[in-house]
């Protein structure tokens, strides 16, 4: 766990709605890195947060690689998730 100094959150679920953080890293590519790893772990929704724009910088949706497991019983292939790497601002919220 990661929290002096880090720029960069990790947080699971819905920004508007029931977040939880995850992680934290200290620049936006290791932490890129990491979302991408507890994506292929665990399936879901996740997003990085940004302490210094105060804004979601990036967020990937692997809730579809979680679904497409659960129907086809996989355990090991990967899918590539969803990437949406926009800005939104967040200080408004």
């Amino acid at each position: 766990m990661q929290l002096i100094g880090s720029r960069f959150h990790i947080l699971a679920g819905f920004f508007e709605k029931d977040a939880i953080w995850i992680e934290a890293g200290r620049n936006l590519a290791s932490a890129r890195w990491l979302m991408e790893q507890l994506s292929r772990q665990n399936p879901g929704r996740y997003f990085l947060f940004s302490t210094k724009s105060k804004s979601i910088v990036d967020e990937i949706d692997a809730s579809k690689r979680k679904a497409f497991r659960e129907k086809s019983g996989a355990t090991q292939r990967l899918i590539r998730p969803e990437r949406k790497p926009k800005r939104r601002d967040v200080s408004a919220a």
